[in-house]
């Protein structure tokens, strides 16, 4: 099901606030949280300081929000945990541990791996930014995409 980017536009006084729901990611509710005046996006669990809960997220949906994200013209993006980052290759970052781990998982649910086999054998420690530093998938994260894969809606 394509989901269409939304905008809400508040004004507190002459401040314009833009609330973007740009697509689905770690959850079905994912907002934005846009001030352009400032060039300063809070974007909550769409972008973290690390790996995120991927149990009920949508891996698969996941890149395409944050390309939307990126239509936005900021300078400063405030994540779900951790601290303000003005490096916005964050999003890059994000969108290709998702599109690996996606297709990873999408792999050994082809070839018949179990969800345990291929928690324990998805190996993304090449996302050293993120950072991943051993081998494996949280088995609930890897239920999640077979269960995508098996249902995308």
């Amino acid at each position: 099901m394509p989901w269409n980017a939304v905008r809400n536009d508040l004004y507190r006084g002459s401040r314009e606030i833009q609330i973007h729901f740009l697509g689905r990611a770690y959850a079905g509710c994912d907002l934005a949280v846009y001030f352009p005046d400032d060039n300063v996006v809070f974007t909550g669990d769409m972008t973290l300081d690390g790996p995120s809960y991927l149990g009920d997220g949508f891996v698969d949906e996941w890149p395409q929000t944050l390309e939307n994200l990126e239509a936005l013209d900021f300078d400063i993006l405030v994540p779900g945990h951790g601290n303000a980052v003005t490096d916005l290759n964050r999003s890059d970052l994000v969108r290709a541990y998702s599109r690996n781990l996606w297709q990873k998982t999408a792999v050994q649910r082809r070839e018949g791996a179990t969800v345990a086999e291929a928690s324990r054998t998805i190996d993304l420690t090449s996302h050293t930014e993120i950072p991943i530093r051993q081998v494996g998938v949280a088995p609930l994260t890897v239920q999640r995409i077979y269960d995508r894969l098996e249902n995308p809606d």
